[in-house]
């Protein structure tokens, strides 16, 4: 069964499924935030958009979270990082980035920041 369901995905949906199985740290602990649907904003993890991945998406406020790991360090990560967010720019995403390290050490003024973009994006006073 899994041989089957692994040959009718295509690669791109196998890739979200892998990104849920390798998460970091703080995108687990930023997630048990965000599950809790700040300002009742519903958001999804390791969300497709076009040919990206979003770590955090709200589909409500096109609102994007992205956590810059380790792994972003490469140049080549780092190029594909400015093509997902000027593509997802250009089309009308609002962007948060936050790095492991503000998660871990700032985890309050990480989800303030959240919640003022929130409430920008959806005109709360």
């Amino acid at each position: 069964m899994e041989q089957q369901l692994t040959r009718t995905l295509p690669r791109f949906f196998l890739n979200t499924v892998e990104s849920l199985a390798r998460r970091t740290e703080s995108q687990k602990v930023l997630w048990s935030y965000l599950i809790k649907k700040p300002l009742g904003f519903e958001f999804s993890q390791q969300y497709p958009i076009l040919h990206f991945i979003a770590d955090f998406f709200c589909i409500e406020l096109c609102l994007v979270i992205e956590i810059r790991t380790g792994n972003h360090e490469r140049p080549e990560l780092s190029e594909n990082d400015i093509k997902k967010e000027e593509w997802l720019a250009e089309n009308g995403f609002a962007i948060l980035r936050f790095t492991n390290f503000e998660i871990e050490r700032a985890l309050e003024k990480v989800t303030l920041t959240i919640e003022n973009k929130i409430k920008l994006i959806a005109g709360f006073s």
